[in-house]
C-alpha cells in the first residue's frame, strides 16, 4: 500500500543523504528520517531489512516513528537484524569503513551496493536491487586483497556464496540472485 511505499521511499532518501555526505571525514552520520512505523501490517520484514541496510550507508544510532504500533513480530525482526549487525561490529569495526566508489550510485531501479571493509580486507558488501533489474547480478568487490582468498556468507540468506580470490571478487565472480526490492549483506572474510 501507499505507507509501504513511502517506507521505501525512506530508506532511498536515508541512502542519498549519506551517499551526498561520502566525502566527508566523519564517523558517525546520524539519520534522523529512519521512520519505524507499522500501519497496517505495512511494514514487513522485507521492508525492515531495507531500512537496516540503508542505514548501513551511515552508522545507524538514531531512530524515530511511532514505536508503540510495532508488533511483537516487527520487534522480533529488527532485535534479530541489530544483533547481527552488532555481531559484525564486533568482528570487522563496520562503522569505521566505508567505500563507495567503483560501484553504482544508489538507486531503486537497478542494483547497488557498497562496502564497509577494514584494512585486513574484511567486513561486508551491503547489497541491494530496487525494482528492475535482472534476478540475478555479479557483484564486483574492489576493495578487497587480490593476494588473499575470501569466504563470502549471505546473512539474510544464511548460507555460503562460495569462495573466492580477492581477483575474483574484484572481477564480479560473486554472483547474487535478489527478488524486487530485495537486499543482502554479503560477509566476506579471509579463508585462512
Amino acid at each position: 500500500g501507499e505507507v509501504a511505499r513511502a517506507l521505501k521511499r525512506g530508506c532511498m532518501h536515508a541512502r542519498n543523504r549519506y551517499y551526498a555526505m561520502r566525502g566527508l571525514p566523519l564517523y558517525c552520520l546520524e539519520y534522523y528520517g529512519a521512520a519505524t512505523v507499522n500501519i497496517q501490517g505495512s511494514l514487513t520484514p522485507a521492508i525492515q531489512d531495507r531500512q537496516i541496510c540503508s542505514w548501513l550507508m551511515g552508522m545507524p544510532s538514531v531512530y524515530a516513528g511511532d514505536l508503540c504500533s510495532l508488533t511483537p513480530g516487527n520487534i522480533r525482526h529488527y532485535r534479530r537484524r541489530f544483533q547481527l549487525l552488532h555481531t559484525l561490529q564486533e568482528k570487522y569495526d563496520l562503522y569505521h569503513h566505508f567505500q563507495y566508489s567503483g560501484v553504482p550510485a544508489p538507486t531503486d531501479w537497478g542494483w547497488h551496493w557498497w562496502g564497509k571493509i577494514n584494512p585486513q580486507g574484511e567486513g561486508i558488501v551491503v547489497v541491494l536491487r530496487g525494482r528492475w533489474g535482472s534476478k540475478t547480478h555479479s557483484i564486483h568487490i574492489p576493495w578487497v586483497d587480490a593476494t588473499k582468498n575470501y569466504v563470502v556468507w549471505g546473512c539474510f540468506q544464511e548460507k555460503a556464496l562460495g569462495t573466492f580470490t580477492g581477483k575474483e571478487l574484484q572481477q564480479g565472480h560473486c554472483k547474487i540472485a535478489l527478488p524486487r526490492w530485495g537486499q543482502e549483506i554479503l560477509e566476506l572474510r579471509q579463508d585462512r
